[in-house]
């Protein structure tokens, strides 16, 4: 895959111990302690004091990708736009008939209409992602993307990488969700704790369904989306053992309105806008960069230490797999998109980003028989 330039993002600080042996790297989603060789340090040190200083200039890119070059598995940076190697790149058009890009009610009643799931979820999930316009800012991002020939797809994805980060610290609530089940007395607990259970083991279900329709529009990148989607297979199975500790069978647990619509909305985006199919499977594959899954914790907590043990499973295997930085190498045979596609991209992964964020009190309000109007959000 070609090597970009990188730049920091907006959040990135950098701390240079007074030893000079160690740099801390802090983003608010992430936190890396780097060792600093003697012969470094003069240089860690200048561009850890420019990072506070927020006083980095073009003449220091140099420095920046050196440091960060180290770095790049993981989310500090966005790639600058710049020429892509190779001879001839795919050319992505939009799709007719072309998404509405201005509401997100509209979008998703336009995507899942497609997806046949039915127009009142749509309503129901518009209202419930309390987000009623796009709030990623399609303006800096596409000013920051831009070449001659048109957007750097690389130079998007990095930015919508960005905007999910921060979408997830402001809008999951899943920490909050799984302290109020720990509280939970033991039958009550395995209720809820199989709901949140179940929506990881559907997702992983639909995976390949999901996926498969990309591989008719990636033209070259089509193998590297079939080797995922190999990578993934299965997963189901393993999940589907740590649902034994709550049911009997998967299918006696709901799955709500939010994790079905999230999985027809990866498939809309996998037949229709390969970057914002790659965006929505960053926000998928996106790792915590923790030793123990969260839900595991809650279930080992709770005495479900079977469940808890296939869930940590199934992430050990996605961090084995170097999952993380996957979708960006469906990008490789790109070539520059239009800002229309661009545009189109952005929106499809912010609306799956909300809606991927939103799965655990989802889910939680099944568990409190809570509904909307209309349909049931966590109808089967």
């Amino acid at each position: 895959m070609q090597d970009f330039l990188r730049w920091p993002y907006d959040e990135v600080t950098a701390d240079l111990g007074g030893d000079n042996r160690t740099v801390v790297i802090t983003a608010p989603w992430i936190t890396a302690t780097v060792g600093v060789p003697e012969e470094a340090a003069l240089n860690v040190r200048e561009l850890s004091q420019k990072i506070q200083q927020k006083s980095l200039a073009p003449q220091d890119l140099g420095l920046i990708n050196w440091f960060f070059g180290n770095l790049k598995n993981y989310p500090f940076c966005y790639t600058l736009p710049s020429k892509k190697a190779g001879e001839s790149l795919d050319v992505h058009d939009v799709v007719e008939p072309r998404l509405p890009v201005d509401s997100i009610e509209a979008m998703l009643q336009a995507a899942l209409d497609s997806a046949t799931l039915g127009s009142e979820i749509a309503k129901q999930l518009a209202t419930n992602l309390n987000r009623a316009v796009f709030e990623w800012d399609w303006e800096s991002a596409s000013a920051f993307s831009k070449t001659e020939s048109g957007i750097h797809p690389e130079s998007l994805f990095s930015v919508a990488r960005r905007f999910n980060l921060l979408d997830v610290l402001a809008t999951n609530r899943g920490n909050e969700i799984f302290e109020k089940i720990k509280a939970l007395p033991r039958e009550e607990f395995r209720k809820a704790a199989g709901l949140m259970v179940r929506q990881n083991h559907y997702v992983t279900q639909k995976c390949r369904e999901a996926l498969q329709p990309a591989t008719g529009i990636a033209k070259r990148a089509a193998p590297e989306i079939e080797t995922f989607m190999k990578e993934e297979n299965g997963h189901d199975r393993i999940l589907e053992i740590a649902i034994r500790s709550f049911a009997e069978s998967a299918e006696e647990i709901p799955v709500t309105g939010h994790t079905r619509a999230l999985m027809r909305l990866l498939q809309f985006a996998a037949g229709h806008n390969l970057l914002g199919f790659a965006m929505a499977v960053d926000c998928f594959e996106r790792s915590a960069y923790q030793k123990t899954d969260p839900l595991a914790q809650l279930l080992k907590g709770g005495g479900f230490e079977m469940a808890a043990k296939q869930i940590n499973r199934h992430m050990e295997i996605n961090d084995s797999g170097s999952h993380e930085n996957v979708a960006c190498g469906f990008l490789k045979y790109m070539a520059p998109v239009s800002s229309e596609y661009a545009k189109e991209a952005l929106r499809l992964a912010e609306v799956i980003s909300l809606i991927a964020s939103s799965v655990p009190a989802s889910a939680m309000a099944a568990y409190e028989g809570l509904t909307c109007s209309g349909n049931s959000l966590a109808e089967s």
